[in-house]
């Protein structure tokens, strides 16, 4: 219907023909059973972006909107079809019907942690909250109340273990809140690095909301990519943990983000840069979110601070970090916690 009504207007003047085409597109669309994204032989059915290239043949705006609130409610399980809807509404300059959009998507969303989430799509998991952070951005406060709902039902989604008041007793909170720690960091290790993700004032250990590897393969039940952000430990890591002294003895490299927002943006950022380094194109490496900044980066081995970044003393001592998070055994202890609770879900 799409391409004919694209024939037509680039070889003929008759409007009828045209008008009658859209009216019956219409019908169409008024009467399909599903929007999927993989809609192929089902005549019931009808792709995304076929219907967003039909509806910009009408004129009316509100048969427009008709179309799309009916479109809406077609949509299947998979949340990412609300995407290219709430990019047409931004497109139309209708920002109040996109974050509309974006929020039904949130209520739609029930994922678990046993390896069925996104059943039934063709949506990768690892992307959910990158893409809707990104479509929030384009909406600045305007879309506050709504990007609050969905950080905090991305907050529920994350595993979490608990850890003592003892440990880290002496970290100050006002040198920041969340932390990724990297075990044996290297620019271009063979496999990703070793992490542990804390909030340190609920005094949680964040997990991964999704079992999936970063390359993509699946391990419902591995415990290393849901505490660590990686397939297995690597020897550079276990090599390094010293159950004789219970100490850690490799390399600790500390990034800080103040809130979960830029937490999540950041460690999106880090993962996407991290593939480019082990597979090729980091020169070429662009963020995704350029405007979440990190508090300050540092490492720790052997008790001394190393490249500190430019912005580290305007929150913390070298004597905070080192004695609580940069130190050895702290991290030691922190790993045999996360090993004793790793089935936690």
């Amino acid at each position: 219907m799409v391409s004919l009504i694209k024939l037509l207007k680039e070889n003929s003047t008759d409007v009828s023909v045209i008008d009658v085409l859209v009216s019956k597109g219409q019908q169409f669309c008024v009467a399909i059973k599903t929007i999927h994204s993989n809609a192929f032989e089902n005549t019931e059915e009808c792709k995304m972006k076929d219907f967003l290239a039909f509806i910009e043949n009408i004129s009316d705006k509100n048969e427009i909107h008709k179309l799309l609130t009916s479109c809406i409610d077609k949509v299947n399980e998979d949340i990412f079809q609300f995407i290219p809807i709430a990019e047409y509404y931004h497109k139309i300059e209708d920002s109040k019907n996109a974050i509309k959009c974006l929020e039904l998507a949130i209520d739609k969303c029930k994922y678990t942690f046993d390896g069925k989430e996104f059943q039934n799509t063709t949506s990768d998991a690892r992307h959910y909250a990158d893409r809707f952070l990104e479509k929030f951005d384009n909406y600045g406060e305007e879309s506050n109340i709504v990007k609050l709902k969905f950080l905090k039902h991305l907050d529920d989604l994350t595993p979490k273990i608990q850890f003592s008041k003892n440990m880290f007793k002496d970290y100050n909170l006002q040198c920041g809140r969340f932390l990724y720690i990297i075990l044996e960091y290297k620019e271009k290790a063979k496999k990703y690095n070793y992490s542990i993700s804390l909030d340190m004032e609920k005094r949680v250990v964040l997990g991964r909301r999704f079992d999936t590897h970063f390359k993509m393969g699946h391990w419902p039940d591995n415990h290393y990519i849901r505490w660590h952000d990686n397939q297995e430990c690597p020897s550079r890591v276990s090599n390094a943990m010293d159950n004789t002294t219970q100490n850690f003895t490799g390399l600790i490299t500390i990034k800080c983000s103040d809130n979960f927002e830029n937490f999540i943006k950041n460690d999106a950022d880090y993962h996407d840069e991290e593939y480019k380094k082990i597979y090729g194109g980091s020169e070429d490496f662009i963020p995704s979110f350029p405007n979440s900044k990190l508090l300050w980066e540092v490492s720790c081995k052997d008790g001394k601070i190393k490249n500190p970044s430019a912005s580290f003393s305007d929150f913390c001592s070298e004597e905070e970090i080192i004695s609580t998070v940069g130190d050895g055994k702290n991290i030691y202890d922190l790993n045999q916690l996360i090993w004793e609770n790793r089935v936690i879900k």
